[in-house]
């Protein structure tokens, strides 16, 4: 009888050791998670808190020796309903309006005092707007990035070379004057330039930062990023025209009309957004600016 009773007793030590070395990723946890991370934490919570309710009833079968075991059972299982209330927290905040989701009470709280103080002294409560207005305005084109590089990467490969040849053909014949050659090679080395910052421009994907009226324009393209801030001016309103936008064709680089969102900076000088973006992306991002200078743009 006392060796079963011993059998058991080793039994229910394992599986509370097992519980608990379970339950402490749940605790401490330092890394970054995802949505479907999250959603992982809360079903492990909610299995732990089934089977600690089962084995909490047999923690008197363990000797006292195991005390330290005993205490940090109990106290990890006194956790769980909060750890769990963490995570849902943190998953209201990843996919607002999750039904597994807890949402912040205080943040919600915040803001219904808030908009309760700004409808007393009657200003706007539009809850829509916020402060900043952060967005993609334009996919890259990787496809034409690519050719285009490639072109300008040949163009410019070639003219080295018969730049190599003919200048150092001439300057057999005319020493130093065949250098003044280069000036004329430059012409082309500027065009393959101009085709790779086409490149860069059709490649690149396009996000706005709208703070006010102070707009910031950011280009990026694998490591490569370019920042540009503008100063709205006081009546700028988005809308669809078409400008003068650079294109690359063949061997030259030209100008052709373009639909762009147009903006213009206090000095009048205009802003065109989303080049590279499809009607529809236009229009969004059109009507989004508008929606928010008309409430933040003041």
């Amino acid at each position: 009888m006392q060796g079963f009773q011993e059998s058991n007793s080793e039994q229910v030590r394992d599986e509370a050791n097992a519980w608990v070395a379970r339950f402490a990723p749940l605790l401490m946890n330092t890394e970054v998670l995802t949505e479907p991370e999250v959603r992982e934490r809360i079903q492990d919570s909610q299995r732990l808190q089934a089977e600690g309710r089962t084995l909490q009833g047999r923690l008197a079968e363990i000797s006292e020796t195991d005390s330290d075991l005993i205490r940090t059972f109990e106290a990890a299982i006194g956790q769980l309903d909060s750890i769990e209330s963490d995570y849902r927290k943190q998953l209201a905040m990843l996919k607002p309006g999750d039904p597994e989701g807890i949402a912040n009470l205080d943040a919600v709280n915040e803001k219904l005092a808030e908009r309760m103080a700004r409808k007393e002294v009657g200003l706007d409560t539009n809850a829509v707007i916020p402060d900043v207005l952060e967005m993609k305005v334009a996919p890259g084109n990787k496809g034409a990035a690519i050719g285009l590089g490639i072109f300008g990467l040949g163009w410019n490969a070639f003219t080295a070379f018969h730049a190599t040849l003919m200048i150092g053909g001439m300057y057999q014949a005319f020493g130093l004057a065949a250098l003044a050659m280069l000036a004329f090679y430059a012409i082309f080395f500027f065009a393959g330039i101009g085709m790779w910052i086409a490149a860069y421009n059709a490649g690149a994907s396009e996000h706005i930062r709208l703070e006010g009226r102070e707009l910031t324009v950011t280009k990026t393209l694998g490591p490569w990023r370019k920042d540009r801030t503008y100063k709205l001016g006081a009546d700028s309103s988005a809308e669809i025209v078409e400008m003068q936008i650079a294109q690359v064709s063949s061997n030259k680089t030209s100008k052709k009309p373009t639909p762009v969102v147009h903006l213009h900076d206090v000095d009048g000088n205009p802003v065109g957004l989303g080049a590279n973006a499809t009607d529809a992306q236009r229009r969004q991002t059109r009507d989004k600016i508008n929606a928010y200078l008309r409430v933040r743009g003041s």
